[in-house]
C-alpha cells in the first residue's frame, strides 16, 4: 500500500533512477512498517516519521527525487538514525507502563 501511494513519483528518468527510487521507496516502507510494529499498529507512528523525514526534505529543498546527492542523503540518514533512536526510545517508554506490575 506504501508503494502503490508513491507511484506516481518514479515515472521518469532513467530504469536506473527509477529502481534507485522504487529501492529507497520500499525500504523506506519496511521503516514506517517496523514503527508501525513497534507501536502496536499505530498509523501515527509511521505518518510522523514518515512526515518527519519528507518535512525535512521539502523544507531544505534537498532534491526533487528520492534519489538526492550527497548532502541530500547524509540529511536522510541523520533524519532516519534520529526517528529509529526516538521510536526505539518512546516504544520502551510506553512498554514500561503496560508491563504488569511485580508481586
Amino acid at each position: 500500500m506504501f508503494g502503490a501511494a508513491h507511484l506516481s513519483n518514479v515515472w521518469h528518468g532513467t530504469t536506473l533512477e527509477i529502481a534507485g527510487e522504487v529501492a529507497i521507496t520500499g525500504a523506506g516502507g519496511a521503516l514506517f512498517g517496523w514503527s508501525l510494529w513497534q507501536f502496536k499498529g499505530s498509523f501515527w507512528a509511521a505518518f510522523s516519521f514518515h512526515a518527519g523525514l519528507n518535512l525535512s526534505w521539502d523544507l531544505f529543498a534537498v532534491d526533487q527525487t528520492a534519489i538526492g546527492g550527497v548532502s541530500g542523503n547524509l540529511a536522510r540518514a541523520a533524519g532516519i538514525m534520529a526517528g529509529v533512536m526516538g521510536v526505539i526510545t518512546i516504544s520502551r517508554l510506553t512498554k514500561v507502563h503496560d508491563a504488569p506490575a511485580s508481586v
